[in-house]
């Protein structure tokens, strides 16, 4: 391969992976895709391979070779190459994906799963686009479906695609004028050619640049989002509804939602209490991001499985400072449910009852660890804002811990001499809260004068008949309000994120430090007991409690921090009650040798049997209307239909014309434009296989395509016959009357014979 068309190659190649990338960053955006690195890198492995010609096997090989070896790195590099069980535990992955994919349940199936499946369409995709934008030379077409991509998300998602716009058009026309120049022939010295590149740069720049600077007219038409969100009701009224779900981006809490029976854990415990997954610290303004997470991710604080959490690591409360009861519980993934977290930093909560004491045991998605301590290490997350695990969830852990037991008397004598960085993290506000909201938080805790009391005063403020539980009939903020303002003053309906949000954000603005907590409530539990063993005298019966917890149990409610006690839960949200006791409750409740009373799950008067989201999952669904009305139905399909005729007549579109042209040509005769016109469609469908060179005459690209005996000597004679009506003005004398129709119908043949084979 000489220089030149190595050079022309490579061009190609940073073309298509430029544009791949364009093409893959609004997954970040609009969905849970944090990293796109074992993507890019297929991306890179597959424009590297088209660099290597021939064999013609080779280009194939190194792609598929990458792709085996970037899923070892990505997923299986903790085991041995050699030892090849990844392999095995690759397609036992691949094969119990294989229902959830055939019944489009993307959700359900494993991240490794829809990764495998997603590079195998990524490379069907890629496979077509160099096909069409190297062999056949036709860019302007994926220019202008890249063109409309990022037109459609820039329109109706969160995307902002004005960029990748301008870079998609710049980029591909440069690519048209690359491959316009025929450098790889040597038809033209490199000096004219370097001057042919410059040239064409300059003006696209300039075009470029006149476009971008000139003045635009404000659109004609109202934005189509809030629409066909609403289905073209009036603004306030629900449309689509996202369903309800533990998520992993709360950057924008709020909007309707549906309900999920999709079973997401199942529970052993000898307590009934919330299962908490991770703390959040800064408030945006429309949602919570976490802060601590950004600390802690170069240096965290680390606890083997099955060792005792460290005394100086930062704990939720001190338990020698309240009562606490001890709690063991065994959590588990269900069947088929889809893993839990993740997000950009690649971590997973494992989710608990009140404070952890240790991880006696954790089976993870590789491999099972039982009290050795060396063996898999959990990230301890800053301010205990969670235990986690890094690119490798756990699917079962057996956890010892503690849950508070509050003594109210007590809580009241706390003061409010906070540590210097509990104040900076967990009282931060944004400078755009509006003072209102610092206003009726004062007036609402004017009477109290300790934080224990002002914390239940805007606890029972927001459990108040003044607020309304709901998960359809919500609003969303406008893009210039606080969500907490608009819950507050406006709508006063919502459910636990605008209830919690609200509770976070008026504790701070007094100068309490609280956060946002995410997790699920205690399920739907039944409570068992174990007869004493036989031969054990004056043993009582044990008692635990077992079910299962959904999707639907998704929850958020708000921890506090008291001086010299620690982070203690609140939960602000109407119609639920946290299952915990006051010491006040153990006293009168409780005596010599019996149980604590069992604290059932008040469910919401509105919405009986449903609960809240943890955070709105970020995805093309929020953004679009659903597809369950007839009219919507009927205007798909239709839809689909032109959309397929479309395809088809593009595709049999000389098909079609030489069949028209033979109909009207049976009363009529064939004219000389006729004739030739019907010639150069002949050459086009045969360009459609094999590329014609610009130095090539007709006769010796017919040679070279090799067109067969039976057709060689039929192609001559319409060759003839198409140079003397091209170059001559007219044909030959000896055609005889009539001859052109008979020429016509045999190109018809030709054209027949040549796409009949194979």
């Amino acid at each position: 391969m000489s220089v030149r068309r190595g050079v022309h190659l490579l061009i190609v190649a940073l073309f298509l992976f430029f544009m791949g990338w364009e093409w893959l960053k609004p997954f970040q955006v609009l969905s849970d895709t944090a990293d796109l690195r074992i993507f890019l890198s297929f991306l890179a492995v597959f424009c590297l391979s088209r660099l290597f010609r021939k064999p013609r096997w080779l280009p194939f090989a190194l792609t598929w070779t990458g792709f085996v070896c970037l899923f070892y790195v990505h997923y299986y590099r903790d085991t041995g190459w050699f030892s090849l069980s990844w392999l095995g535990a690759w397609g036992r992955e691949i094969k119990a994906s294989l229902p959830f994919l055939l019944a489009r349940d993307w959700l359900a199936m494993s991240p490794l799963s829809r990764t495998f499946f997603f590079l195998i369409a990524l490379w069907f995709a890629c496979f077509v686009i160099w096909h069409y934008v190297y062999v056949k030379r036709r860019v302007l077409w994926f220019v202008f479906l890249s063109v409309v991509y990022f037109s459609v998300l820039d329109t109706f998602t969160p995307y902002e695609g004005r960029f990748s716009i301008m870079m998609t058009l710049v980029s591909g026309l440069f690519l048209m004028a690359w491959l316009r120049l025929p450098l790889s022939d040597g038809r033209l010295p490199l000096r004219m050619g370097v001057q042919w590149l410059a040239g064409s740069l300059a003006l696209l720049m300039l075009a470029t640049a006149v476009a971008y600077a000139a003045p635009k007219p404000a659109p004609a038409w109202p934005d189509p989002v809030p629409w066909l969100l609403h289905r073209g009701q009036p603004e306030g009224i629900p449309g689509s509804a996202k369903k309800v779900g533990y998520g992993t981006n709360d950057a924008h809490l709020g909007g309707p939602f549906v309900q999920d029976d999709t079973v997401v854990l199942e529970v052993q415990t000898t307590e009934r209490a919330y299962l908490r997954g991770e703390s959040k610290d800064f408030y945006t303004g429309k949602g919570w991001i976490s802060m601590t997470a950004e600390r802690d991710k170069d240096s965290p604080l680390t606890v083997a499985v099955g060792e005792e959490v460290p005394p100086d690591f930062p704990h939720l409360f001190d338990d020698t400072a309240i009562a606490v009861r001890q709690v063991e519980q065994q959590i588990a993934w269900a069947a088929g449910a889809p893993l839990l977290g993740g997000g950009a930093n690649k971590r997973y909560p494992i989710f608990h009852q009140g404070m952890v004491q240790v991880v006696e045991e954790a089976a993870f998605q590789k491999r099972v660890f039982s009290g050795d301590a060396g063996a898999q290490t959990l990230i301890w997350g800053d301010e205990a804002s969670g235990i986690f695990t890094e690119e490798n969830p756990v699917t079962k852990a057996v956890v010892r811990s503690v849950l508070p037991v509050i003594d109210e008397e007590k809580m009241r004598l706390t003061g409010q001499a906070y540590p210097e960085e509990i104040r900076r993290r967990y009282l931060q506000l944004p400078e755009s809260l509006p003072p209102r909201v610092r206003q009726l938080a004062a007036l609402i805790t004017r009477d109290a004068d300790n934080p224990y009391d002002k914390a239940k005063a805007v606890e029972q403020y927001l459990r108040s008949p003044e607020f309304v539980y709901d998960t359809q009939e919500v609003s969303i903020p406008e893009a210039d309000q606080d969500f907490v303002d608009h819950f507050l003053f406006e709508s006063k309906r919502g459910y636990c994120d605008y209830f919690s949000t609200s509770m976070v954000v008026m504790l701070r603005s007094v100068g309490i430090p609280a956060r946002w907590v995410k997790g699920f409530t205690a399920g739907e539990l039944v409570k068992k007991t174990v007869p004493p063993a036989d031969g054990e005298a004056g043993a009582k019966e044990q008692s635990y409690y077992e079910g299962k917890v959904y999707s639907r149990n998704a929850h958020s409610w708000v921890e506090v921090y008291f001086e010299g006690v620690g982070w203690l839960p609140f939960e602000p949200t109407k119609g639920f009650v946290m299952p915990q006791m006051t010491q006040q409750e153990a006293v009168s409740a409780v005596s010599p040798g019996d149980e604590p009373p069992e604290q059932a799950e008040q469910k919401p008067e509105e919405e009986s049997g449903e609960q809240a989201v943890s955070g709105p999952p970020i995805g093309w669904q929020e953004w679009m209307p659903l597809s369950d009305g007839p009219d919507v139905r009927i205007a798909l399909v239709t839809l689909a239909l032109l959309i397929l005729m479309g395809l088809a007549w593009w595709r049999y579109r000389i098909h079609l014309w030489f069949w028209w042209q033979a109909r009207r040509m049976r009363s009529r005769d064939v004219s000389p434009e006729t004739y030739l016109r019907a010639y150069r469609r002949l050459l086009a469908s045969f360009a459609r296989r094999h590329r014609r060179e610009p130095r090539e005459t007709i006769r010796e690209y017919l040679q070279r395509i090799r067109v067969g005996d039976e057709l060689e000597e039929d192609l001559a004679r319409q060759t003839v016959l198409y140079e003397q009506l091209r170059y001559g003005g007219r044909a030959s004398d000896t055609l005889e009357q009539g001859g052109l129709n008979q020429m016509f119908h045999a190109l018809y043949r030709s054209f027949l014979a040549m796409h009949s084979r194979k």
